[in-house]
């Protein structure tokens, strides 16, 4: 039996095949997401697949030119090549353009209204029900290649968060991880450079602590209504995380249905052995392997000028008292 029907058999229980399990990260951006991601992505069963609604992107209209977390180009490596091959005969059979017009009409934060309830717009329904279709295939194709029962998408967009739970195919679970938005803004000041690029130099985007501050405060929300919709959920604080990885990895993969995983988990309190992942976006970080350190990010305590941290305290007031940072912190300055 190869790995693929070994994964798929897995899933048999009394003759009724189950769901496709995924488990997408929600949350913001640089909140210690992607060292979760690659943890669990060690896992046996599962496969991380980075920030998966970037594929159409990094795969058709850039051509593939672009590093997988495997260090190599996106249309040379052989995973991806696979999956292309088994969901849609290869990516040159779609229609770069139409694929992109698709996704850029359905995976908008503008239109989360109609992602809970779509039926308002039957045009937006239709594009929905084409585009969830589409997953559908992809999924499938990342199943089959891997061999793997969970796939780790930590996309963390909410719009793909709410497409996600319209795929009627997938048994998606959602792992909701914050930071301190202050950790998280002074992160998105810095100059950081893609390392993914090829024959050239680019670099991430640099944003506002105040812009930074009232997107924390978006994703958040958005990931607590995602819960109160139904559906398996589990929250963790970044900083909870790396003081006690193994504990918490355990137990939010308890809380998602994941009891058997937890029970392979072989964490070091320091550092984490991490295997290449074939993750299509995300933090630089994703391309680490070997030793990594499992420790606290608080630079920003240090570095980070008072005038703009006191400014995201104020603007994040509300969730940032109720997940317990509150005044604790005081910034220099």
């Amino acid at each position: 039996m190869s790995e693929a029907e070994a994964a798929r058999a897995s899933r048999v229980d009394g003759g009724t095949s189950t769901s496709l399990r995924v488990i997408n990260i929600v949350g913001t951006t640089r909140s210690g997401s992607t060292l979760v991601e690659l943890l669990l992505g060690q896992l046996p069963g599962f496969v991380d697949v980075g920030e998966l609604r970037y594929l159409w992107f990094r795969r058709l209209a850039k051509d593939g030119n672009i590093l997988c977390g495997c260090g190599v180009l996106l249309r040379e490596c052989s995973f991806w090549e696979t999956v292309g091959r088994e969901a849609f005969g290869g990516w040159e059979q779609l229609d770069r353009d139409e694929i992109l017009r698709l996704a850029a009409a359905v995976e908008r934060e503008r239109y989360l209204p109609l992602l809970i309830q779509p039926r308002a717009w039957p045009a937006y329904e239709r594009r929905l029900r084409a585009y969830t279709a589409l997953l559908e295939r992809l999924f499938h194709a990342i199943e089959v290649v891997s061999g793997a029962r969970v796939v780790l998408d930590a996309s963390k967009l909410l719009s793909h968060a709410y497409v996600l739970r319209r795929v009627e195919s997938l048994d998606a679970r959602f792992l909701h991880i914050v930071r301190d938005p202050r950790g998280v803004a002074f992160s998105w000041g810095k100059r950081v450079r893609r390392p993914e690029t090829v024959g050239g130099v680019s670099y991430m985007p640099r944003f506002r602590p105040t812009a930074v501050a009232a997107r924390w405060l978006y994703d958040n929300a958005g990931a607590h209504l995602l819960g109160a919709l139904g559906g398996p959920r589990a929250f963790m604080r970044y900083e909870t995380f790396v003081q006690s990885p193994e504990q918490e990895l355990a137990r939010v993969l308890a809380e998602l249905g994941e009891e058997r995983a937890a029970a392979d988990l072989a964490l070091d309190l320091k550092e984490a052995d991490l295997q290449p992942t074939h993750s299509v976006c995300g933090n630089p970080m994703r391309f680490r392997t070997g030793r990594v350190p499992i420790e606290l990010d608080d630079e920003w305590r240090r570095e980070m000028p008072g005038g703009a941290a006191r400014a995201v305290t104020l603007l994040s007031w509300p969730l940032l008292k109720a997940y317990g940072y509150g005044d604790r912190v005081r910034p220099r300055g």
